[in-house]
């Protein structure tokens, strides 16, 4: 009988001393994709308000309020461990006259009806519990004429190299880990829908994808630590001696097909390829 796949919650979950690791786990492939959506949209008038939905540790910040320099923005994630991590940013880089932090539910905004000119939710609505819901909310508080840039994942990078790992260590005709309630965000419909359902007209709604990867310091050996790491959720309901062997299966994995799995850069940085985003942009 196959173990239940992990929700998206379950997988992608950064709480406690996690939260302050996010960057550096998930390799900057988030801060990359979400900073190229950025530069899809509109310029802004003076004092403009911007949303900052499901911000995670705040891996966008620093680029919004250098896009634009007159707005003002609130930052919101319902982790407090994610807040208290974006409020120790705003107080070391000075920025807490312009960034307002605090705790909320993607799915119940605290914020009035068309408050904001830009709304951004990377990689954040296929993690809440209703989507329609927080799609809905994101509608809700933007203005009239306001844009909403919403990020998903079309490929994670970390599955087909789990795949391969599971292969190496796990008895032949066991099933191959899926990504449960993340498959259906594989589809473009699914994100264009979400939007839909939640208030967006389907002709003001665009699509790009976008590829980038996930970077490890360290060589292979950094690679393969990052990834024993994120690779923990994908393995539940595996034997624990078949746990201890996925570091060395990484490790044989990685070196062997190094060119299917991995890109160069210079500094000794290691780039886990595979990513592909779902950079939606929808005009109230």
């Amino acid at each position: 009988m196959s173990t239940p796949a992990p929700t998206p919650k379950e997988l992608f979950r950064f709480t406690g001393s996690s939260a302050s690791a996010y960057s550096r786990r998930v390799g900057g492939v988030t801060t990359s994709i979400g900073a190229y959506a950025l530069t899809l949209l509109p310029p802004l008038s003076p004092n403009a308000k911007i949303l900052d939905n499901a911000c995670g540790p705040g891996v966008l910040i620093s680029t919004l309020l250098a896009q634009y320099p007159e707005a003002r923005v609130d930052a919101v994630d319902n982790s407090a461990d994610m807040i208290a991590v974006v409020g120790e940013m705003l107080k070391a880089e000075g920025w807490g006259d312009r960034v307002e932090a605090a705790v909320m539910d993607g799915c119940g905004l605290g914020f009035e009806e068309g408050m904001f000119d830009i709304s951004v939710t990377n990689f954040g609505i296929a993690l809440f519990p209703d989507a329609v819901k927080g799609a809905r909310e994101i509608f809700r508080t933007l203005k009239a004429g306001g844009t909403a840039v919403v990020t998903s994942w079309k490929c994670v990078g970390w599955l087909p190299l789990l795949h391969e790992v599971q292969k190496a260590v796990r008895p032949t005709g066991k099933e191959l880990f899926s990504m449960g309630g993340m498959a259906e965000w594989e589809r473009k419909e699914k994100v264009v829908g979400v939007l839909v359902k939640g208030g967006f007209e389907e002709g003001n709604v665009r699509v790009e994808e976008r590829e980038s990867v996930a970077w490890a310091d360290g060589g292979v050996e950094g690679m393969v630590g990052t990834m024993e790491e994120n690779l923990g959720p994908m393995t539940k309901g595996w034997e624990e001696t078949e746990k201890k062997e996925v570091p060395n299966a990484l490790t044989k994995i990685l070196t062997e097909q190094k060119e299917r799995f991995l890109a160069d850069e210079a500094g000794g940085r290691l780039g886990l390829k595979g990513f592909t985003a779902w950079i939606a942009i929808a005009k109230k």
